[in-house]
């Protein structure tokens, strides 16, 4: 027997003027899972890649979503650029943009407060064979086999810096005045190195072309600022004796700042100073004194260097300052 009487008929009436939504703390979890506070993650290594296809799909849900998806690109983007293994199957290992990096080109870049780009060398991966070749072009004596394979990696990074900074330099997304954060990550297997080697694999030489085509993405939008962290410890090549008066009249036309400055009375002091001011402008242009610090790997008649970044603290005061140590002396 069926009841038909109202009050019966309004227990099995579909809810439909309830609130099914799920409120905003719940949908802020669920984004978390794939834009983490610390900011969306773009890489050349699958384990960082970020899923952007799910975060697109979540923003088509409502509009609820598709706001709080947009407040989570208030963060920080972040672009590791690493050696990948994929770089060994690729025939040419040329500068051609990764699949998995120019995913960030189809970002909306302005949104982003700061982007910040890490490299970061993985030691175990054998590099590829073009890179080897490139380092015996180049000339340089033999080194250990840890350093080599290290410099090798490097170039793979090289290439995929220089080609994700000429695809930014026309990039109608990223604004003038963006905010550009360079860093250094060693710990996939370089920390670990450092620890029982007299110099750092932090190489000056090598280094400095990752930043290399940077230089033309500040000079294509005015205004944009950037910071630079570089490893605690970097080591420069072998530098000739017959270097240092070059060297030491180099800071003065690259920077303002030297011209009050007394003149360095030993090369130790003069590499200290130079650094601390070495990236005023991006090493002042591509045309500054670069290449005092690549130096050679010919020991006769020359000195090598580590710097290092430390903390001094005065009281409330903290402040970081690079200090040279001449290590090796021919």
């Amino acid at each position: 027997m069926i009841n038909y009487s109202p009050q019966a008929m309004d227990v099995v009436q579909p809810q439909s003027h309830h609130n099914l939504y799920l409120p905003p703390e719940v949908i802020g979890l669920v984004i978390d899972c794939f834009i983490p506070p610390s900011g969306l993650h773009i890489s050349n290594d699958p384990n960082l890649q970020a899923c952007l296809n799910t975060i697109s799909s979540l923003s088509r849900t409502s509009c609820m979503v598709r706001s709080q998806v947009h407040k989570a690109f208030n963060r920080p983007l972040n672009i590791t650029i690493t050696n990948s293994r994929e770089c060994r199957k690729r025939p040419a290992c040329s500068q051609t943009l990764d699949p998995r990096l120019a995913k960030a080109l189809a970002l909306p870049l302005q949104m982003f407060p700061e982007i910040k780009i890490t490299f970061a060398p993985q030691v175990q991966i054998k590099p590829c064979r073009r890179s080897y070749e490139d380092i015996r072009r180049r000339g340089r004596p033999v080194v250990d086999e840890q350093l080599l394979k290290f410099r090798a990696n490097t170039i793979c990074m090289i290439r995929q810096s220089n080609a994700l900074a000429f695809a930014l330099q026309n990039h109608h997304a990223l604004r003038a005045g963006a905010h550009l954060k360079f860093l250094w990550d060693g710990s996939r297997g370089v920390d670990q190195a450092n620890r029982n080697r007299p110099f750092p694999l932090w190489e000056f030489h090598y280094i400095e072309p990752l930043m290399g085509n940077w230089y033309w993405v500040k000079t294509r939008w005015p205004g944009t600022t950037y910071e630079i962290c570089f490893p605690k410890k970097v080591s420069t090549r072998y530098i000739s004796d017959n270097d240092w008066v070059e060297l030491r009249e180099s800071p003065r036309y690259m920077s303002s700042f030297f011209e009050s400055l007394p003149v360095p009375s030993n090369p130790t002091e003069l590499v200290e100073r130079t650094w601390q001011f070495f990236w005023v402008d991006f090493w002042a242009g591509p045309w500054g004194p670069v290449w005092y610090f690549e130096g050679s790997d010919d020991q006769k008649s020359a000195s090598r260097f580590i710097v290092t970044l430390k903390k001094i603290t005065n009281g409330r005061e903290v402040r970081y300052v690079y200090t040279a140590a001449k290590v090796v002396a021919k």
